[in-house]
């Protein structure tokens, strides 16, 4: 009985996790991510978790992640939510930001590799 709960566990963790598709690595080495499965089109609007893990420490933080969405008409982006962790892999949390300005996405950044991946803009 006890093997059987174990498997159905495992089974439903696994597919409960992110699947997290990294999309750009900085000269330095910190890498952004964003999960694939929580994107969610609305009309010409994305939601998108992203993540980022620091090549090194910056103000205490390791990691970082963001609720966003991305306007693929006007190019802009709007975090919803941002917060920094001490770890690399975001768990252990330092502080949340709370909704910021909307953006324009600034021309060949890494908000911009995102949104053409997400809005359909790739080449």
């Amino acid at each position: 009985m006890r093997e059987i709960l174990f498997a159905i566990l495992i089974f439903f963790s696994a597919n409960s996790m992110a699947e997290l598709t990294s999309y750009w690595i900085t000269v330095d080495g910190s890498e952004y991510f964003y999960d694939k499965t929580q994107v969610k089109h609305h009309g010409d609007k994305v939601y998108v978790w992203q993540k980022i893990r620091f090549s090194k420490q910056n103000e205490g933080a390791w990691s970082g992640d963001s609720y966003s969405i991305i306007n693929c008409t006007d190019y802009s982006i709007q975090n919803l939510q941002f917060s920094i962790y001490s770890d690399k892999n975001w768990s252990a949390k330092l502080k949340t930001f709370g909704k910021q300005p909307k953006d324009r996405i600034p021309a060949n950044s890494v908000v911009q590799k995102l949104a053409d991946i997400l809005c359909g803009n790739t080449i």
